[in-house]
């Protein structure tokens, strides 16, 4: 097996050590064609720093920020830091810690 590696990448004018294969190989697809969702709650101190580092991946085409009712600023920073941001509407599903909290 080896041998047949070694002739492969001498048609091709390449050196190859059988040894060091890769175990893994990474899909190639094309620039901008991956969506970041990050779901958000009260979470001031690092979604931007979230939100750039996501950008900075040369797949990513969009990052949304998906905010379930913060009321630190979340949306605001994400939104300065390159994100689209979405907010559900509240239902009693997204409500229920919340309303537990404050004894409704």
């Amino acid at each position: 097996m080896p041998e047949e590696k070694e002739k492969r990448a001498e048609t091709l004018g390449k050196t190859v050590n059988p040894r060091k294969t890769p175990t893994t190989t990474r899909r190639h697809r094309p620039p901008g064609c991956a969506s970041v969702i990050i779901p958000a709650l009260n979470e001031a101190r690092t979604i931007a720093s979230v939100v750039r580092f996501s950008k900075r991946d040369p797949e990513t085409a969009e990052v949304l920020v998906i905010d379930d009712g913060s009321v630190d600023g979340t949306p605001e920073l994400a939104a300065e830091a390159g994100a689209r941001r979405h907010r559900p509407p509240r239902t009693w599903c997204s409500a229920g810690l919340d309303s537990t909290r404050l004894g409704r």
